[in-house]
């Protein structure tokens, strides 16, 4: 969140190869939530799943940061 008003509606993501912040500003118009309330079990597979997806695949290993929570 790089808002003035801390309101996450500007950010900047991160950049895996440079190990940093990308330098373009992208404006943001809310959330996607899902349709019900998430209890820690349903966490730990969202967690998990996207741990699955962060692979970089040139190296064939999890990048930084990719960490499987709650095995």
């Amino acid at each position: 969140d790089i808002s003035e008003d801390n309101d996450w509606s500007a950010v900047r993501v991160w950049y895996p190869p440079a190990g940093q912040l990308g330098a373009t500003t992208y404006a943001t118009y809310g959330f996607v939530l899902p349709p019900w309330r998430a209890n820690h079990e349903a966490l730990i597979r969202a967690t998990r799943a996207a741990a699955e997806l962060g692979v970089d695949a040139a190296r064939g290993r999890p990048l930084p940061g990719a960490r499987a929570y709650g095995s």
